[in-house]
């Protein structure tokens, strides 16, 4: 009996140097968002400016979540260059242009979906 899942028709150095550039940007998104829970640790809202730390303390939120969903994204798809589907569009099933995913090594679905 045959598997059903059909694995990447990518060429292992395609594969290879987009886990390369991913496992990079894992990291980076990784040291970033251990420093903003550093800084939303340390801060203390000083009541005389609290307008100004309050608008802060929201954009260090927004973008450690940002970046908190994109380390996730990442993590997926090495997941997905681990078990053979990378590439491969979460609705139709068609195989992702390399150029799609050279660009964005996160996609999940074909430029037609």
């Amino acid at each position: 009996m045959q598997n059903s899942i059909q694995k990447s028709s990518y060429s292992q150095d395609f594969l290879a140097k987009q886990k390369e550039k991913l496992e990079a940007e894992l990291s980076t998104l990784q040291a970033k968002s251990d420093s903003y829970s550093e800084v939303r640790e340390s801060q203390e809202i000083n009541p005389e400016e609290a307008a100004g730390e309050v608008a802060e303390r929201f954009n260090t939120q927004a973008t450690g979540a940002f970046e908190n969903k994109k380390i996730e994204e990442i993590k997926g798809a090495l997941l997905r260059i681990d078990d053979g589907v990378y590439g491969k569009c979460l609705n139709c099933n068609a195989w992702i242009p390399e150029g799609r995913l050279e660009f964005v090594p996160t996609a999940t679905k074909c430029a037609n979906c």
